[in-house]
């Protein structure tokens, strides 16, 4: 049986409200919420915040291959600094995150393309579509960044 077969449109409505309770617990509590999603063959695994815009920061994504629990952590530590920070973070700003790597910040290219294809329920919950979100990097073993020559982590696209 396929996900979600047999799931009434009763049934999707009360579980698309319990996802949405969810977020805003969750944003109450910390300030914002994480969703995670699983890559497949045409995009890696990705997280992204919901909730920063209504302090007027920038949603984060951060698009990379690694372990769920690491995005996560990842992910709420760059939302931490950013809180405290009040403000964006300038292009290709490098952070200390607590991992054995730093970090460095990126406004993605196609900002329309993103919120589109990859922030989506940041849109529908904050019911706006003009939200700035900034890309978390992470370099590669050779501590290459996406825009630098030679970089070599597949995935990781640069959005």
């Amino acid at each position: 049986m396929k996900p979600g077969a047999g799931m009434t449109p009763e049934r999707v409505r009360e579980a698309s409200k319990r996802f949405y309770e969810k977020l805003r617990e969750n944003i109450e509590r910390v300030g914002h919420s994480v969703i995670s999603v699983f890559g497949d063959e045409q995009r890696p695994p990705f997280s992204y915040t919901v909730g920063l815009w209504e302090a007027r920061l920038p949603e984060l994504i951060l698009v990379i291959g690694i372990e769920p629990q690491d995005a996560l952590n990842a992910v709420n530590a760059v939302a931490g600094l950013l809180r405290r920070r009040e403000r964006a973070f300038d292009q290709w700003q490098e952070l200390d995150i607590g991992f054995n790597v730093p970090v460095r910040m990126h406004n993605p290219y196609d900002i329309e393309l993103v919120r589109q294809e990859w922030t989506i329920q940041s849109g529908q919950f904050l019911r706006v579509q003009d939200y700035p979100v900034q890309q978390i990097l992470f370099p590669d073993a050779n501590g290459k960044w996406p825009d630098e020559r030679g970089y070599q982590m597949k995935m990781q696209p640069l959005l």
